[in-house]
């Protein structure tokens, strides 16, 4: 498949290597995998042919051919520059842009800080010198009575307890979060996208906590909100009677209320199932019908229709193929229609994305129990759709703000741990850290160093 032209030689010292922010690395490995197609050799001739093809990175990129004959490709129309250019490993297609995966829009962060407040307690000092009270970090005294408490009186050398008093602060603390309309702790999209979570009839458990389920409001359902929740209504607002007589509705928005495929009862045909084969009229009419229509009766006039699975004017019927159809069958972009016998097809999303085949979520393997086949001790991390980044992390890992178990001893040597947004390992030539407010937590000889084990934290090194 295509990737983008080479990029500009780096600046810089001699040697010096490009440093990636840790929380834009997955969309840097989503980005490169969406320009790499993997399933052989694709020639700009199949690349035609195909009209759309599956990526590396499990989403669909389609193709289509300007009114001067260009070949462009994605939503965004980039245009193939040269073609068909031969490498030891495949095909090089060369173009006049970048194509940006959906899946990692917007580009801009999708982490935003929630600011929370809490009430703490100041040092304790003498009731009678409580303006020397002083706050935590990041806090203002609060205008109202002190707190009691006990401080070490120490007049003589002699460490006596004695009663004094405290100020109440207001702290404010900056905690990292999803921004509206992501969820998780990799602030995945919402279903529906982070512009029109639950494509707007519903509401999205977003935020670093949420899961990205949708609340559908009360006229519509299914994971996306996508259907009508009453069986005999459509329409982009549910609020359109369906136009099926004899049948099951489509009762999907933009469905135009047409009968679900196979629901007409016995004796009725055609879109909304209101077509009856009881009484054609006129024999010499029924003789003109191609062999793969019949004469059927609508409002008292008769013409030739072609059977279920065929398309034409009933004169002509070809079968029909759903797939081929512009809106594929109803199918979501992410989904592959599968025709069927008779006109049928079947929806189904491709790898790593999960639904009804109409709407297709994006599956993150980090959440499942495989944990997308990382070790019990590693760090899963959602790259893309059906994609993890499994990196090391030893056993004994922690909880924010809590320290360590137990010291570590030369026989660990090795073990890592995390330690906030800091991952440790005894090294027999390293440095204590004398400088590092971490120091009392670690033993001598033990290095550390930042590191971005979870997306929502950010790395801001200590030392």
């Amino acid at each position: 498949m295509g990737v983008p032209g080479p990029p500009r030689p780096p600046t810089g010292p001699l040697g010096a290597k490009p440093s990636v922010p840790c929380q834009g690395l997955s969309k840097l490995q989503e980005l490169v995998r969406y320009h790499v197609y993997n399933h052989g050799q694709l020639t700009v001739e199949k690349l035609i042919s195909k009209g759309r093809i599956l990526t590396m990175a499990n989403q669909v990129l389609a193709m289509n051919i300007s009114e001067e004959g260009r070949i462009l490709l994605g939503p965004e129309g980039v245009p193939l520059q040269r073609v068909d250019l031969l490498a030891s490993n495949g095909v090089i297609h060369m173009l006049d842009g970048i194509l940006l995966p959906p899946t990692i829009l917007p580009i801009l962060p999708k982490h935003c800080s929630e600011e929370q407040h809490k009430i703490v307690v100041g040092s304790c000092v003498d009731c009678q010198a409580l303006n020397t009270s002083t706050c935590p970090l990041n806090s203002v005294k609060l205008d109202i009575l002190p707190k009691e408490c006990v401080y070490i009186h120490d007049p003589a050398g002699l460490n006596v307890l004695k009663k004094g008093c405290a100020s109440y602060c207001n702290q404010t603390i900056m905690k990292q979060g999803c921004c509206k309309g992501f969820f998780g702790p990799d602030c995945t999209q919402c279903p529906g996208g982070f512009s029109s979570p639950c494509y707007g009839k519903g509401n999205c458990s977003d935020g670093i906590q949420g899961n990205g389920a949708c609340l559908c409001f009360p006229d519509y359902k299914g994971i996306a909100c996508h259907i009508c929740s009453n069986p005999n209504k459509h329409g982009d607002q549910c609020q359109e009677d369906c136009g099926c007589v004899h049948g099951l509705c489509d009762n999907r928005p933009g469905s135009g209320g047409v009968c679900q495929q196979g629901t007409c009862a016995p004796g009725f045909s055609g879109h909304f199932c209101n077509e009856t084969v009881r009484y054609c009229g006129p024999i010499e009419m029924a003789v003109h019908c191609h062999l793969h229509a019949h004469c059927v009766t609508q409002g008292g006039f008769a013409r030739c229709r072609c059977l279920d699975g065929f398309e034409g004017n009933g004169f002509s019927c070809t079968p029909s193929n759903p797939c081929s159809h512009p809106d594929r069958g109803g199918c979501s972009e992410n989904a592959e229609c599968v025709p069927g016998a008779r006109g049928t097809h079947n929806c189904t999303c491709h790898k790593g994305w999960s639904g009804d085949g109409h709407v297709c979520v994006a599956i993150d393997e980090c959440e499942l129990d495989t944990r997308g086949g990382c070790h019990a001790d590693a760090l899963c991390s959602y790259v893309g759709p059906g994609q993890v980044r499994c990196s090391r992390e030893g056993v004994g890992a922690l909880v924010l703000g809590e320290s360590l178990p137990a010291p570590l001893t030369p026989g660990t040597r090795n073990q890592v741990l995390r330690v906030w947004n800091l991952r440790c390992r005894w090294e027999p030539s390293a440095d204590m850290l004398s400088s590092s407010s971490w120091g009392s937590l670690l033993p001598p000889s033990t290095r550390c160093f930042p590191r971005c084990y979870q997306a929502s934290v950010p790395c801001q090194p200590l030392f």
